[in-house]
């Protein structure tokens, strides 16, 4: 997954898991993309404002979560 987002200079970012209501008010708008059948699990691009989300993973394919759990490895 890393590559392919490096390779489309996309980003990865996560949020807060469980707090989904709380979150949806920073959603200004929802544009369905692909998999209209999968219904909760479509693909949407959403427009946001001041959402608190962190990058995870940037578009040069650094990956926080890799950083981390090889930093504590001897």
């Amino acid at each position: 997954m890393t590559r392919a987002i490096a390779r489309h200079h996309a980003v990865y970012m996560v949020t807060t898991g469980g707090a989904a209501a709380l979150l949806s008010r920073y959603i200004r708008r929802a544009e369905l993309v692909a998999y209209p059948e999968m219904g909760p699990e479509a693909i949407y691009k959403l427009t946001v404002e001041e959402f608190p989300a962190a990058v995870a993973t940037d578009a040069y394919g650094n990956d926080i979560f890799a950083q981390v759990s090889n930093s504590w490895r001897p």
